[in-house]
């Protein structure tokens, strides 16, 4: 089966690599899994300050827009 996934790049103030990667973790990750988005991969580019990472979400663009509505449910109307 085929899947959708984004891959997202994120420039992060230097000092606080630690506190992001916590945050993801621990809060970002098991909110975005209730909502049925699984995170492939993650890491952390400490030369350039950049957290890359990549979600997926099925197969379809309607499983997109279903999975991120329901990440909005879960997530208090937050954004990714």
């Amino acid at each position: 089966m085929s899947k959708i996934a984004h891959l997202r790049v994120y420039p992060i103030k230097k000092g606080m690599e630690s506190d992001w990667i916590s945050l993801f973790s621990n809060k970002l990750i098991p909110e975005m899994k209730k909502a049925g988005i699984i995170v492939e991969t993650a890491w952390m580019d400490k030369e350039n300050s950049k957290f890359i990472w990549i979600r997926s979400y099925g197969s379809t663009e309607k499983d997109i827009e279903e999975k991120k509505n329901c990440f909005m449910k879960v997530n208090g109307g937050k954004t990714m």
